[in-house]
């Protein structure tokens, strides 16, 4: 009666030893480190494997599989490292628990309220009462406070654009998903990639779908290598605009705490990276750190070299006006302000580059 259960989960459980037997043996060959055999030689031993090998299609499958859902961990856990960071970072952005946005204090306290009811479970085995208590007790007592971060990752949902935007919301990200949506790397890929037959979306939503159909259903189609090296550039765009918000949320604050300078707005682009600025009353020097802002973008730069009427300058003391070229590490576009951050704790910096395979054509943020 359940013989046909019981052959197919001896399949699927040979074909994972295969392929791991596989893949070990072509390490072997590729990382042997006194290895000289001939190509004819290292050809020969690896058709020797074929006996052992899985069937062809039970190996893309086995790969199909392994790739979504290593992606999706690898997705997951960078949306919740970021997350924590910036919770650790909020009590240095607002000195007093009362000054948090409502959005933080809520989520915080309605996080806490859904913990400790379950603090006996597996999930929760690392609180203990008198911690998770304490968290919230010394968040209203009006002095140095912490978050407590688990408070806020009680949603078990899968991180499709729904359960990410609500996730930002709790922490105060407020429209973060519309943010993302016209971030310049994001609607790039979708331009240049998907012709725009596609959104941040459905895009997210199929990625989210692969996944849980490799990690709890049966594949009946396998997705062909490239699409998922397409799939796994969009996961990296999507996580490294994340944060970049972060990292535009965290420049404003300092802005308006007075940890960050805004030093000039460009107003000319040129080439390789060069740029007019309208500077405001401040002194400046060749690789000095700035963060360019914008609308849809915000990551750092380093000046590289700066001139005035085509006389190059070390050092420039800028009054409210002064116009000076300068050649920065990275492209960036017009209207896009320069800020330097000045207290003495950095701000998280978002990935400053993709991975060099990863889609993403010379073009320079609108």
């Amino acid at each position: 009666m359940f013989s046909e259960l019981t052959e197919r989960l001896a399949d699927e459980v040979q074909t994972i030893k295969a392929a791991l037997a596989t893949h070990e043996a072509i390490r072997g060959f590729l990382f042997a480190a006194d290895d000289t055999s001939s190509e004819a030689a290292t050809r020969a031993r690896l058709k020797g494997l074929l006996p052992d090998v899985p069937p062809l299609l039970a190996w893309r499958i086995y790969d199909h599989c392994a790739a979504f859902t290593r992606l999706y961990a690898v997705y997951e856990r960078f949306v919740f490292d970021l997350i924590s960071r910036w919770i650790q970072l909020l009590p240095d952005l607002y000195k007093n628990y009362a000054d948090l946005p409502d959005a933080v204090r809520v989520g915080h306290r309605l996080g806490i309220a859904e913990i400790l009811p379950k603090l006996n479970g597996d999930r929760y085995g690392h609180l203990s009462e008198q911690a998770v208590v304490r968290a919230l007790y010394e968040c209203l007592a009006g002095g140095p406070y912490k978050l407590l971060a688990d408070a806020f990752f009680t949603d078990d949902t899968n991180l499709r654009h729904e359960a990410l935007g609500r996730l930002c919301a709790r922490i105060g990200l407020v429209e973060a998903w519309r943010w993302l949506t016209n971030h310049a790397s994001v609607q790039r890929f979708l331009d240049e990639v998907r012709g725009n037959a596609s959104t941040a979306e459905s895009e997210l939503k199929t990625f989210v779908s692969y996944r849980n159909v490799a990690a709890h259903g049966t594949v009946e189609e396998v997705v062909a290598p490239e699409e998922i090296r397409h799939i796994s550039d969009f996961v990296f765009i999507l996580c490294a605009s994340l944060a970049e918000l972060m990292m535009r949320h965290t420049v404003a604050r300092k802005l308006e705490l007075g940890e960050a300078e805004p030093i000039g707005v460009v107003i000319h682009r040129f080439r390789d990276r060069v740029v007019g600025v309208e500077m405001r009353k401040t002194r400046i020097e060749v690789g000095d750190n700035l963060l360019l802002l914008k609308e849809t973008f915000c990551y750092p730069a380093v000046i590289e070299s700066l001139e005035i009427e085509h006389i190059r300058h070390d050092v420039i003391d800028a009054d409210t006006g002064l116009r000076v070229g300068m050649q920065l590490s990275r492209g960036t576009s017009v209207d896009a302000e320069l800020v330097r951050i000045l207290a003495s704790k950095p701000v998280p910096m978002a990935p400053s580059d993709a991975p060099a395979d990863v889609v993403l054509p010379n073009i320079t943020p609108a």
